[in-house]
């Protein structure tokens, strides 16, 4: 698959972390019974998005590493997937997994825009 779709996949990915970590505190009484009916727990919905986005955003991000040589967007991108990952099992406390997943997620984002940025501009 070409870089630049993975690329806008990991970015829509990371949108879809943001939007749902943005969305917990206005729909707090809907979030955990949407998750629960859809993934058995909301747990299961963080880790599933992890799944998806982690194979997502390290092979776009290798491959944009490749062919720009911009070592910002890899270890940018690097520090979101950690991150992200803290927040998940919880190593921040739980008011702590909502700040770390939000930033890891919005340093993936900016990662994969300067992936994407480098490989319209070339």
């Amino acid at each position: 698959m070409e870089a630049l779709k993975l690329d806008r996949i990991a970015i829509l990915l990371s949108g879809i972390c943001l939007a749902h970590c943005l969305a917990i505190p206005i729909t707090l009484l809907l979030l955990p019974a949407v998750g629960t009916l859809l993934f058995g727990s909301h747990e299961a919905f963080h880790w599933f998005l992890l799944a998806v986005g982690y194979p997502v955003s390290i092979v776009a991000l290798l491959i944009g590493y490749r062919r720009h040589r911009a070592a910002a967007a890899i270890v940018l991108g690097s520090v979101g997937l950690l991150l992200m990952l803290l927040g998940v099992t919880h190593w921040f406390g739980d008011t702590g997994e909502i700040v770390a997943t939000m930033t890891g997620a919005i340093a993936l984002t900016a990662a994969h825009v300067q992936n994407v940025r480098q490989s319209m501009a070339t």
